[in-house]
């Protein structure tokens, strides 16, 4: 059976099939990516920092890692960072930073010492004020034959 796209959204796995295979879908607890899944994620994580009323949505890229930060306030955007890698902490997690236009460092935490995936929750600080995000918006395209 050949896989046309495979996705990922909110914690439901959706498998569609060409050839007028029926849609499969599976609701349940997460599963281990391929190495073909993990070498093609992009997701999107979202968060907040409630102390600043800031909202903010991260990119990530299996080519690129966690490489742009945005952030609003009352549905306005008010500052953007690109980000590189840092290093890892002393858990052995990832850690991002960047600095936005107005020169605030950003600082970004992969709350988990594997492979980036669906569910994986972040930690972020800005402004020197920390909120915790979670990895859900996700899709990979699997073009096997």
């Amino acid at each position: 059976m050949a896989i046309s796209r495979l996705s990922v959204l909110y914690g439901f796995t959706v498998v569609l099939a060409i050839l007028g295979m029926p849609i499969q879908k599976e609701v349940g607890a997460q599963v281990p990516l391929t190495y073909a899944q993990r070498e093609t994620l992009v997701m999107t994580c979202a968060g907040a920092i409630e102390a600043n009323a800031v909202d903010y949505t991260v990119i990530y890229s299996a080519e690129r890692g966690f490489s742009r930060i945005e952030f609003k306030q009352n549905g306005t955007a008010i500052a953007a960072a690109q980000l590189s890698l840092r290093g890892k902490n002393d858990q052995n997690q990832n850690v991002w930073g960047g600095v936005t236009g107005g020169a605030s460092d950003v600082i970004l935490i992969h709350l988990s010492n594997q492979a980036a995936q669906p569910r994986d929750e972040i930690s972020v600080g800005y402004n020197g004020q920390w909120g915790r995000g979670r990895c859900e918006g996700s899709y990979w395209h699997n073009y096997e034959a």
